[in-house]
């Protein structure tokens, strides 16, 4: 079982065969993963693509940091997280790591063997 410490808070990272859809505000609709705060658990679609899913698993872990320590500066008024700014900064994270010749995914598929 794979778990990620973010703050105080240890979640379980699940993998999923598949992630229930949202609809998106220009129609479309998508998810490949979901943080579930109360169950403390993030849920990932193992999409067979690896930049598909780290990019997921790290824009996941994007919302437990700000949600964590209260990074007001990606939040809206509602307290709900701005989804761009999530997006991209799961993208440069995705991009800093890769550089450094990390894949998130096999480390979490390890755990989970």
């Amino acid at each position: 079982m794979s778990k990620v410490q973010v703050g105080g808070t240890s979640f379980t990272i699940i993998l999923e065969d598949s992630i229930r859809d949202v609809s998106l505000e220009d129609g479309a609709s998508l998810r490949l993963g979901e943080i579930r705060y109360k169950e403390k658990e993030i849920a990932i679609y193992n999409s067979p693509d690896d930049g598909e899913f780290n990019i997921s698993i790290y824009h996941e872990l994007t919302h437990a940091i700000v949600n964590a320590h209260h990074i007001r500066s990606i939040r809206e008024k509602d307290g709900s997280h701005d989804e761009d700014s999530v997006d991209r900064f799961a993208m440069g994270l995705q991009e800093a790591l890769s550089s450094l010749g990390i894949n998130i995914r096999h480390f979490i598929k390890e755990e989970l063997k």
